[in-house]
């Protein structure tokens, strides 16, 4: 039977996921809570026990759907492509959302012709770079600054839950990414950003410096980063951005910063490539269901991977 998981499930998933993926570690108990809060994510119950899970995430007018796993015991009945297949319907049926997206192993042939045959369309890569950090950041003097939001503070939590609310819609109608922030807040994974362009908010983001597993982590992650359309320069956005980044982690003894990029923006990843000297950590494969792709749909720019 597939329903709805919630967080009384956390513990059989955690073991699951575990098993599945013949990792050492759990998975954080507080942020697979949160997948479970969200409403979205679905078991497999075969009497009474968890069989199998996938994590589930929408995100206004666009959902994904990231880790899924079976139970070794319970492999050979298909529920992992049932789980999905419900997953595509629920978002369809339940929430009237077209538009999905998932990320897989590119030089995976099986998995680009499962999810091909579901009809998801191959887009472009994600890339996750990375770059070492040794010394503080030079501050190149432009129009933009950056201020870091102490999630725990109620009035400043707001005050970046509405910034993000108005950018995100100014990009694409429905947008809606406060879940992430949220999830950052209730996993304790680390904390939110709004970028500013001559004193007005441009933009928006999210740093983690916890993994998966809710270790403190030697990287800081830019999870998400948001801009408006039309902003002056998109390239002096991000100086700005890595700076901050660069001069938290010198600051905290962190050893290297990261973040994904997808492809369609290749401008983009040139300059943080060339300029930033940033390296190829690991590339994911984009596909999409529906009309409309985040990245090029979507107003803007968007650094974010859907993946759980």
């Amino acid at each position: 039977m597939i329903r709805k998981m919630n967080v009384e499930d956390v513990s059989e998933v955690q073991n699951i996921d575990k098993l599945c993926f013949n990792i050492e570690k759990y998975r954080s108990f507080e942020l697979l809570s949160c997948y479970a809060n969200e409403g979205v994510s679905l078991v497999w119950e075969d009497n009474g026990k968890v069989a199998g899970y996938i994590f589930n995430h929408i995100s206004g007018n666009f959902a994904w759907f990231g880790t899924f796993g079976v139970h070794p015991d319970f492999r050979g009945k298909n529920i992992g492509k049932k789980l999905i297949a419900e997953t595509i319907n629920m978002f369809h049926k339940d929430y009237n959302i077209k538009n999905i997206s998932l990320v897989t192993m590119p030089y995976s042939a099986y998995n680009v012709g499962f999810y091909s045959n579901l009809g998801f369309m191959p887009r472009e890569l994600s890339v996750t770079l990375c770059k070492v950090v040794s010394i503080p950041a030079v501050c190149n003097k432009n129009n933009f600054s950056l201020e870091i939001i102490d999630l725990q503070d109620t009035e400043k939590l707001n005050f970046l839950n509405n910034t993000a609310i108005s950018i995100c819609s100014s990009l694409y109608e429905g947008l809606n990414f406060t879940n992430e922030l949220y999830t950052t807040l209730n996993a304790n994974m680390g904390t939110g950003f709004i970028l500013y362009g001559n004193n007005v908010p441009e933009g928006f983001g999210i740093l983690r410096n916890k993994n998966v597993f809710g270790e403190t982590n030697t990287e800081l992650h830019l999870r998400l980063l948001v801009i408006k359309e039309n902003v002056s320069d998109y390239k002096k956005a991000l100086d700005c951005v890595f700076s901050h980044m660069e001069n938290i982690s010198a600051s905290k003894d962190i050893s290297k910063i990261s973040v994904s990029i997808n492809t369609a923006y290749y401008e983009i990843y040139k300059h943080l490539l060339s300029t930033h000297n940033f390296k190829i950590e690991m590339n994911s494969l984009n596909l999409s269901m529906g009309k409309d792709y985040l990245y090029t749909s979507a107003k803007g720019l968007i650094l974010f991977k859907t993946a759980s």
